[in-house]
């Protein structure tokens, strides 16, 4: 389900995947932060501009959870 739902347009929101405007993560953020939703998970990324490359910085289970809780 990643790979399916990253490969094409990672940076086209959609139903499962959303732009995460504000949110401070864990890990050092050079370029904004996305979250791809596969429940129970959800899949923490950013995407090199020039490379187009995916990275996935963190998964997590969701649960009752606010996304600023799981990370």
């Amino acid at each position: 389900a990643i790979e399916d739902n990253l490969s094409q347009e990672p940076l086209k929101p959609s139903r499962h995947r959303k732009l995460l405007a504000g949110l401070e993560p864990p890990w050092d953020q050079l370029r904004p932060v996305w979250q791809l939703r596969v429940e129970p998970h959800r899949i923490f990324y950013d995407v090199d501009p020039e490379t187009r490359q995916v990275l996935i910085q963190a998964v997590r289970l969701k649960g009752r959870r606010r996304t600023e809780e799981i990370l």
